[in-house]
């Protein structure tokens, strides 16, 4: 582009072109670099002033071991206790100081003969949240399950069938292993008057329907079975989810062992104990050795 020599600036042509904006593309032209001459200060770079309101934030540079603490929880299955009891109103106190002295989160009662006459005000136990699946009809029976009212809880009830006296509850306690989202109870009495073919068989094949059922919408799920089985044959079930497990070896009543907890999560818990010789009620630590 050429300008008029008048406003053509001082100078020579190379300085002008140089420095003008606006270069044809595509041609290079060699510049001269030049230093930059600067001055640096006599101030000590090391040495800096702090205000007198500012807040120094102490950074930590390795990773230390936390001390341990008696407040810290164990990260533990629930404690279950799991009892016949022949009346509940009978030995309320006594269960719930069992409760306490235990620790337990968890109680699983067969045999309560609670019937409708008895408000649910009367059964409670504090710190407690309550499930009661009574006898129609009849005297005795009767199932009750008190859970730690801490514990996030549902009753199953689209599982349950009137002519059994079996109760499913689902639970999501605080702390449960990275493979099992979630924790099925299941409480049953099979009275010893249904301990004939027919009355066998229906219990049978409701237990593996409903497991089967359970492992269907939760493969992972932990499953506990806990009640008095009266003698109920368990190789079935055992046979149908291999990865249940009967775990209570000492007796219950007698030599006989008839109170039965059953699970697939039984590497976290100890070997069940009477809390006394000779009596239904059965103490579960979380985990061994708690």
């Amino acid at each position: 582009m050429c300008f008029p020599a008048s406003f053509r600036p001082v100078g020579s042509n190379d300085t002008y072109n140089r420095s003008r904006r606006g270069k044809r593309g595509g041609v290079k032209r060699k510049e001269k670099h030049c230093r930059i001459k600067t001055i640096v200060g006599n101030r000590n770079r090391c040495k800096t002033e702090l205000r007198k309101d500012s807040v120094l934030i102490p950074v930590v540079t390795e990773f230390t071991t936390p001390s341990c603490s008696t407040n810290v929880k164990h990260k533990s299955l629930p404690t279950v206790i799991l009892t016949n009891v022949r009346s509940f109103m009978n030995k309320k106190y006594e269960i719930e100081a069992s409760l306490v002295s235990h620790s337990v989160q968890i109680a699983c009662i067969t045999e309560t003969w609670a019937n409708c006459d008895i408000p649910d005000s009367v059964m409670s136990m504090p710190g407690f949240q309550m499930f009661r699946r009574d006898r129609l009809g009849q005297r005795g029976g009767g199932l009750a399950t008190f859970i730690a009212e801490d514990i996030p809880t549902r009753r199953l009830l689209d599982l349950e069938i009137n002519d059994l006296e079996v109760m499913w509850i689902q639970l999501r306690p605080h702390w449960l292993p990275r493979t099992v989202p979630v924790l099925i109870l299941g409480l049953v009495y099979h009275p010893p008057s249904r301990n004939n073919k027919e009355g066998v068989k229906e219990m049978t094949d409701h237990l593996i329907a409903t497991t089967d059922r359970i492992f269907s919408h939760q493969p992972q799920a932990g499953v506990m079975l806990c009640g008095d089985f009266n003698g109920l044959p368990l190789r079935p079930l055992l046979a149908a989810h291999p990865a249940l497990k009967q775990i209570v070896k000492s007796p219950t009543r007698g030599s006989a062992i008839l109170d039965c907890i059953i699970t697939n999560v039984a590497q976290h818990y100890s070997e069940p104990q009477p809390l006394t010789p000779g009596s239904r009620v059965v103490l579960i630590a979380s985990p061994p050795g708690f």
